[in-house]
């Protein structure tokens, strides 16, 4: 039942030892979402090379939402090897239907330094949605490096006033 599989991730969260990531990654696979995002989310908080390898077989998932804990997870654990998986998460997002999806990819990848993410932000600068095209600005605002400033600079010449805005209050 899902809920006792919840409860035993819930308490393998609490305990930080090699033991306890290994079993959060027997659940890695577990046909219900929920059960998948709370192994995530636990995994998240071990900082461990053995919790980002388990989350790395999470970065394809079938489910969007697990896809994105899995990034948030990764994130969160900082290693340059995380980093690059939460990327590998979140490709292709960028051109997904939903609006509320491309906002959580501009807003997740202010966090992930690579020309990649630049690149993938500069393209959301042009999005149909001003949110989202707000929300790349300040991830790059974020990022602060020479690369997002000149993906930056470039849309500022035909930048609209809400634009500049975003820009000059990041």
């Amino acid at each position: 039942e899902t809920e006792n599989r919840m409860m035993i991730v819930k308490i393998l969260e609490q305990i930080n030892t090699s033991y306890s990531i290994t079993t959060l990654g027997y659940f890695i696979n577990d046909f219900d979402p929920e059960v998948r995002i709370a192994v995530a989310k636990a995994l998240g908080q071990k900082n461990s090379e053995e919790a980002t390898t388990i989350l790395s077989t999470l970065v394809n998932d079938s489910e969007t939402i697990v896809r994105f804990v899995c990034a948030d997870s990764l994130l969160e654990i900082g290693t340059v090897e995380a980093i690059k998986l939460a990327e590998s998460a979140l490709m292709g997002f960028e051109k997904h239907p939903d609006s509320k999806v491309r906002e959580i990819i501009s807003s997740t990848l202010g966090f992930v330094n690579t020309q990649n993410s630049i690149s993938i932000l500069g393209g959301l600068l042009e999005d149909e949605n001003r949110i989202v095209s707000l929300i790349a600005a300040d991830s790059l605002c974020q990022l602060g490096t020479e690369g997002a400033f000149d993906v930056l600079s470039n849309k500022i010449k035909f930048a609209s006033a809400d634009f500049l805005d975003v820009v000059i209050h990041s």
